[in-house]
């Protein structure tokens, strides 16, 4: 009976601290302060595991089933639906995919609220990781999602977002080296946002030149992407001169016509809405109405 009791114990400590141990296999994995956040099913209610009557099981076992790919298009009830049942899901060939961490950015890019938007992140960087870990080297998606995923979890933690740029430039690099057209040209899109965003060297990895050159090359090869002006509008205003702030203005309005078309990015207009919004104010509204002329 003592034995029992004791054996007992130890499980009950193993239930308490096991966050910890996982906490601590995903630091020595980014490189980042902020382990604690990255845990699995941090953005699913409480109510997670139990049937949502307003889930539509047919598509949602379609999505888990890998036979329909989910995008932004994709009602946001149902990702939440899939994403709940892939946590509950064993199947090897789901857990080594990047369907589960790709679930989770679709949640995360759409979302407005800060929280909320950082909960779903760090679930798609636990999915990522867990995918790795399970064989999923091979799939540049894996690794576009993980730092997709990666840079909204750490967006609000500056410290945090310093020590995780070598971990989403390389990543990138190698979604870039496999799926390139993934997400219409994301890898190409987020890495360039990256190195204009990072501090430039020696301190970071940030090049002004590498990034314009980057979102140059998505916008021609993926025009249909609101997100692809928008990045590249950034690049042109902080590159500067005459000529780049007049071309900033006419790819700035091309986003923005994009992001307004009713149908595919409407699950997208609040989030991305507030950064174009922020954007026309950097171009300021001289550039914007003579786009419009």
């Amino acid at each position: 009976m003592e034995s029992k009791q004791q054996g007992s114990g130890s499980m009950t400590l193993f239930r308490i601290y096991r966050p910890v141990y996982r906490c601590a296999l995903v630091l020595l994995l980014i490189q980042t302060a902020a382990c604690s956040m990255f845990t699995r099913g941090s953005g699913i209610s409480q109510a997670s595991g139990q049937h949502d009557a307003r889930c539509n099981d047919m598509e949602v076992g379609r999505i888990v089933s890998r036979m329909q790919q989910p995008d932004a298009s994709t009602d946001t009830v149902i990702l939440e639906c899939a994403l709940s049942a892939m946590h509950a899901s064993n199947d090897p060939a789901l857990l080594r995919s990047a369907a589960a961490s790709h679930v989770s950015f679709l949640l995360a890019d759409r979302t407005v609220d800060v929280v909320q938007r950082e909960n779903w992140a760090s679930d798609g960087v636990y999915l990522a990781e867990t995918a790795l870990a399970q064989g999923g080297e091979p799939d540049g998606a894996v690794h576009y999602y993980l730092a997709a995923n990666l840079g909204w979890s750490v967006r609000a933690h500056p410290v945090a977002a310093m020590q995780t740029l070598p971990r989403m430039e390389s990543e990138l690099m190698r979604a870039i080296q496999l799926t390139p057209e993934l997400d219409q040209g994301g890898p190409l899109r987020t890495l360039g946002m990256l190195y204009l965003k990072a501090p430039p060297w020696p301190g970071g990895i940030g090049d002004g030149d590498k990034a314009l050159e980057l979102l140059r090359q998505v916008v021609a090869q993926y025009p249909d992407h609101p997100l692809n002006h928008l990045f590249y509008t950034q690049a042109l205003l902080a590159t500067g001169g005459a000529d780049n702030i007049r071309k900033a203005g006419e790819e700035w309005a091309k986003g923005k016509q994009l992001l307004s078309t009713v149908g595919f990015w409407e699950n997208n207009r609040g989030s991305w809405g507030a950064e174009f919004s922020d954007v026309a104010e950097q171009l300021g509204p001289g550039a914007i109405k003579k786009t419009s002329n």
